[in-house]
């Protein structure tokens, strides 16, 4: 229960900031640059990666690759400077940039993390509500171990 709704529940120190007025440009700001990354690493590695690619850890998921994973950086950067830039995330640049990277890695390792669970208990999907794509919890692995670190580096630095 931890592992899934703790990650989740700290969503309102962001979505409630100062006087208890709901924002949901910050939440929404996160899950756009999380979603960027899984599109930029499915794009990048199905294209440069999938074939001859270098793998990242097969022992783990032996589908993802270093290409992938460099595309998801790209991708990731690219959306927090886009919604810094149109104020849709209001933060600086170099805050939007940081958490980017902050959601690229630890989305990375959420996936990863998620994966190995699957592979060492013997399923290949991690619910049946959403059968072929891993699961729903596939949908948001990424997002259990990146949001708590990029929540508290915004309620560091930022907030």
């Amino acid at each position: 229960i931890l592992y899934i709704a703790l990650p989740f529940t700290l969503i309102n120190f962001i979505s409630f900031p100062g006087e208890g007025k709901f924002d949901g440009m910050t939440v929404l700001s996160l899950m756009i640059i999380l979603w960027s990354s899984d599109v930029g690493a499915y794009i990048f590695g199905m294209t440069f990666g999938q074939k001859h690619g270098h793998k990242l850890f097969p022992s783990i998921s032996p589908k993802k690759s270093w290409e992938g994973y460099f595309g998801s950086l790209v991708t990731s950067l690219l959306a927090g400077f886009l919604l810094s830039h149109f104020f849709i995330f209001s933060v600086s640049y170099v805050h939007a940039l940081i958490i980017a990277l902050i959601i690229n890695i630890f989305g990375t390792l959420g996936d990863l993390a998620e994966s190995q669970l699957k592979r060492h208990f013997g399923v290949k999907d991690a619910g049946k509500i959403m059968p072929g794509h891993g699961g729903l919890l596939d949908r948001f692995d990424g997002a259990i171990l990146a949001f708590p670190v990029a929540i508290a580096y915004l309620m560091i630095f930022v907030l």
